[in-house]
């Protein structure tokens, strides 16, 4: 990682195949998307979406987008349209922050640009599921745990034995 300042910025398409390339480098095989899905989430979410660029590294980016409350989408999945009916939330549905960028609390600013985004398309809600371990560092940012039907709990097992849904207020 160099010495230039991280400068954080809407993410777009053309910073797919760096975006694409992070993710590999920080979640397991079975929590990836490819690029439809993650570009489909782009798409739902423009102005919730962050990047985090240092020189011409992107050392970090958030992934978040409206969605029905309750209801996360699957992993990989082409997303349409926002389905219905239902109360919109603000879904984060990735933030990865490359290891040389971590500890310099540049996840907390993708976290904070994206909730003040959400803000303003007036989201009252933000919901995620933390996996690998990020519970704590959802907690300290204000989500708390949510309680799940049996069918939601069906679908985060798909995410890994550690998934845990969390909401806050926006």
């Amino acid at each position: 990682m160099t010495s230039e300042p991280i400068q954080l910025r809407l993410l777009l398409t053309e910073d797919l195949p760096q975006a694409l390339a992070l993710q590999a480098r920080c979640y397991a095989p079975h929590l990836r998307d490819g690029p439809l899905a993650f570009q489909s989430r782009l798409v739902l979410g423009p102005d919730t979406c962050w990047a985090a660029w240092q020189g011409a590294e992107l050392v970090g980016y958030l992934l978040a987008h409206p969605w029905r409350s309750m209801s996360p989408p699957a992993v990989d999945t082409v997303l349409e349209a926002i389905p219905g009916p239902g109360p919109q939330i603000h879904y984060i549905h990735d933030l990865s922050v490359a290891s040389a960028a971590r500890g310099t609390g540049l996840a907390t600013r993708l976290v904070t640009c994206a909730l003040e985004s959400a803000r303003a398309q007036g989201l009252a809600a933000s919901e995620l599921v933390a996996v690998q371990g990020a519970r704590g560092f959802w907690e300290r940012r204000g989500y708390a745990l949510t309680e799940v039907t049996p069918e939601l709990s069906r679908k985060l097992a798909s995410y890994g034995t550690d998934a845990r849904y969390l909401s806050r207020a926006l």
